[in-house]
């Protein structure tokens, strides 16, 4: 009996240090996701050029649906009403139009010349929710860069002085463009990981603003409901140190 509850309580520790192990590389994952992504709230003529774009966009999507389930992939090509060919990627056209707004709000050089040289490469993706026409709120989108040194570098211009002077407030107004860095929001899943390792409520949600404490790595063990006789963490046993575990049992 005694060795099983050994066993148990090895088992236990084992899932205890997976779960933390599991929360720690999501956490690290979303916020450098989230520090590669940048969000846009566009006002005024630049508000409805965006709308625009995403509802020429639409259409041709459509278009190129309906053609393709006509005549197949090549007509579906055809069918867009491009005669230049396929046109950009959304994610690019978007980004293209930040510059554009950036460089009439007044970004000079060489941070303009580094945004208008980005390649496609460096844009990993983009996501508009689009309101209605005739609504009064801005229009938000967010467009995230991909890790490598041209999505590196165009997120990093982006964040620059001359940038952010550039979506200043100006005469009491902000500007028709204004920019925020991304910001990471976890999921339910992570969530029900680290309540289930004894994080209160308060605990996890200091834990994603970075405030440490308990929820940043201590041992988990709350006065919350559902952490009332949680056990505290056990030793996380690293390869080598569950090798020599076994050894000695054997």
């Amino acid at each position: 009996m005694a060795n099983v509850e050994e066993r148990l309580q090895q088992l236990e520790t084992q899932v205890d240090g997976v779960a933390r192990l599991a929360s720690a590389t999501a956490k690290g994952t979303g916020k450098d996701w989230a520090g590669r992504v940048v969000v846009c709230f566009g006002t005024g003529a630049f508000k409805e050029s965006i709308l625009d774009c995403l509802r020429q966009w639409e259409t041709g999507a459509e278009a190129a649906r309906l053609a393709k389930a006509e005549g197949g992939a090549a007509s579906g090509a055809a069918g867009t009403g491009n005669e230049g060919g396929r046109p950009p990627p959304l994610k690019m056209q978007l980004f293209t139009k930040v510059v554009e707004q950036l460089v009439r709000q007044g970004v000079g050089e060489p941070v303009a010349s580094t945004l208008r040289h980005t390649p496609q490469t460096a844009v990993e993706s983009a996501y508009c929710k689009n309101p209605e026409a005739t609504d009064e709120r801005p229009v938000i989108f967010t467009i995230s860069f991909k890790g490598n040194i041209e999505g590196l570098a165009a997120r990093g211009a982006l964040d620059s002085q001359t940038v952010r002077d550039a979506i200043a407030k100006r005469g009491g107004q902000f500007p028709q463009l204004g920019l925020r860095p991304g910001r990471y929001l976890p999921g339910v899943l992570r969530r029900e990981v680290l309540s289930s390792l004894g994080y209160t409520e308060t605990e996890i949600q200091d834990y994603f603003k970075g405030k440490g404490g308990k929820g940043a790595g201590g041992k988990g063990k709350g006065d919350g409901p559902g952490a009332a006789g949680k056990r505290e963490a056990g030793q996380r046993l690293s390869v080598a140190m569950q090798r020599e575990h076994k050894q000695r049992k054997a």
